[in-house]
């Protein structure tokens, strides 16, 4: 994934929009899992953010949630997010998306 080669920094995690946005912003990452119901806002506007950058690789991105009817994916894909997988998230998921061509 990204520039021809697999990076192997492994996984990181940020609990707030505002440390998602600035690791994001200033790292590069192969995929996004993004919980839509963060504590200071919503992972739609992670995602829309994150979309709206100008800059070279595009990380994949997951929504993580609760909610997971119809309308709720489809307001993932709005925001762009990849892929909505729901909670709890069953691991066979995760890596099917994984797995699957970008």
């Amino acid at each position: 994934m990204g520039h021809g080669h697999p990076r192997r920094k492994g996984p990181r995690s940020r609990t707030s929009e505002a440390d998602a946005l600035t690791a994001t912003a200033s790292d590069v990452f192969d995929v996004v899992l993004c919980d839509l119901g963060l504590p200071d806002t919503d992972g739609y506007t992670v995602s829309r953010t994150v979309r709206a950058r100008p800059h070279g690789t595009r990380p994949r991105l997951i929504a993580v949630s609760g909610f997971s009817q119809g309308t709720d994916r489809s307001l993932s894909r709005a925001a762009g997010f990849d892929a909505h997988l729901a909670v709890p998230l069953p691991l066979t998921d995760l890596l099917e998306f994984l797995e699957s061509p970008e």
